[in-house]
């Protein structure tokens, strides 16, 4: 709630900034699952990324500019593809075991 708030201060959506908000949750709870090798947690952070993925897709990009359009895109295609990695690192430490 106290971020909806400080993003009706500044010029985005605020539904925008919620789902960037979560992103960078999911991508946290990734990287602590990465660091304690766990895969339940890590499964749990790619289920929050999708949730993300299908909601900027579908629901934030259509109410904003051309210009925010592609460079959030950008930035979740980024994020995507980073949390793609790790997950893949993860696979193999628990290949190796």
């Amino acid at each position: 709630l106290g971020l909806y708030r400080f993003s009706q201060e500044i010029s985005w959506s605020g539904a925008l900034f919620v789902t960037i908000t979560w992103g960078i949750y999911a991508a946290l709870i990734l990287a602590v699952a990465y660091w304690r090798k766990d895969k339940i947690l890590g499964n749990s952070a790619l289920t929050i990324l999708l949730a993300v993925s299908l909601k900027a897709f579908f629901y934030d990009v259509s109410n904003t500019s051309n210009l925010i359009r592609v460079g959030c895109l950008l930035a979740e295609g980024l994020l995507l593809y980073c949390c793609g990695w790790i997950f893949k690192k993860m696979q193999k430490w628990e290949l190796q075991d």
